[in-house]
């Protein structure tokens, strides 16, 4: 038990806990760090549609649309690398929809 363990043995078993610790709370501090990282990734899914509040400070990612796609529905470039939202049917066949400027 405890009453048989010398002072440096109760210091060294309390050094050990504070360094297990220590090292879950960075695995913890890692685990956000990919889960924000993850988010970056993820295409904010308000801004697509042209509502997101958070701006600059949203956790997901705000990618430059692809301005072909904006404007006719469609893009033809097969490496195109500006990002191309879903459209609804009559934007993909019109360029326009009835529902509004941010609807896409």
């Amino acid at each position: 038990g405890k009453e048989n363990q010398s002072a440096p043995e109760i210091k060294q078993v309390r050094k050990n806990k504070e360094v297990i610790e220590d090292k879950q709370e960075n695995v913890s501090r890692e685990g956000n760090m990919k889960e924000q990282k993850n988010n970056v990734e993820r295409v904010c899914s308000f801004w697509v549609r042209g509502r997101c509040k958070f701006g600059i400070s949203c956790n997901y990612a705000h990618p430059v649309l692809c301005t072909i796609i904006l404007e006719n529905g469609t893009c033809q470039k097969r490496d195109c690398e500006w990002f191309h939202p879903k459209m609804c049917s009559v934007m993909k066949q019109t360029g326009q929809c009835h529902r509004g400027q941010n609807y896409r």
